[in-house]
């Protein structure tokens, strides 16, 4: 039992000096480009996808990808045959990618002994890496979603995955919580977090809407650690 609670504080402590070089500082696990012709492609999805993150979906045109690229405007209609397609591509892309890396960012055995709200927090510095890296394409993935019931059906199945990826985590932790249901109680609980989370990151755009107090990303999470703790009773 004394070896076990060893174990736990040294896990906990090795966590707490990796958590901004390892754990929470995923690398982005990218598509991969075997041929050529991938790589073409991906250039071209590279460049629609920095536009979006710049200057958002109204700046992104076959030119504008094209002179991005620095391609012509006909290379890039053999890899896609209109501005739709590229969405498309680069929200396929970039969902695939997004899941991938939270798949291996939260690989049960990187968080064996650690504890419960060291596994939510290590939750929300991955979402919120996620959008400081891809702000403008978060925005663009809800803006062309309330426009196409295909592309808001797929990052939400996106969504739903990395939920349920953390819940394989927090599932061994439920002893941890004293709330009469904790599954209930956890799932309230990511979802508080996605939505404040995207609350936070829509206030920060340039001439957002701030509706939550202008924190840095510490004391945030600091916050949203008050709040699981308290609810879940830990």
């Amino acid at each position: 039992m004394g070896q076990a609670i060893t174990q736990r504080k040294t896990n906990t402590q090795r966590l707490e000096q990796a958590s901004k070089k390892e754990l929470w500082d995923l690398c982005w696990v990218r598509e991969p480009q075997q041929d050529r012709s991938a790589r073409t492609r991906s250039k071209l999805l590279d460049a629609a996808q920095d536009i979006i993150n710049e200057e958002g979906p109204d700046a992104l045109t076959i030119g504008a990808i094209a002179k991005r690229a620095e391609v012509s405007a006909g290379l890039l209609y053999h890899y896609f045959q209109d501005r739709q397609t590229i969405i498309y591509a680069v929200i396929d892309r970039f969902t695939t990618e997004m899941t991938q890396t939270a798949e291996k960012g939260l690989d049960p055995s990187l968080w064996e002994g650690v504890p419960l709200l060291e596994v939510l927090e290590g939750y929300l510095r991955f979402w919120l890496k996620l959008h400081r890296r891809f702000p403008g394409v978060l925005r663009a993935v809800t803006f062309f979603g309330m426009q196409d019931s295909n592309i808001d059906a797929q990052f939400e199945a996106t969504r739903k995955k990395a939920a349920k990826t953390v819940m394989t985590l927090i599932r061994p932790r439920f002893d941890e919580i004293n709330h009469p249901d904790p599954n209930v109680a956890v799932t309230m609980v990511l979802e508080m977090f996605r939505l404040m989370m995207i609350r936070r990151a829509f206030g920060q755009r340039p001439g957002g809407y701030r509706t939550l107090p202008n924190q840095s990303d510490e004391a945030f999470i600091a916050e949203m650690k008050l709040m699981a703790e308290s609810y879940l009773e830990i």
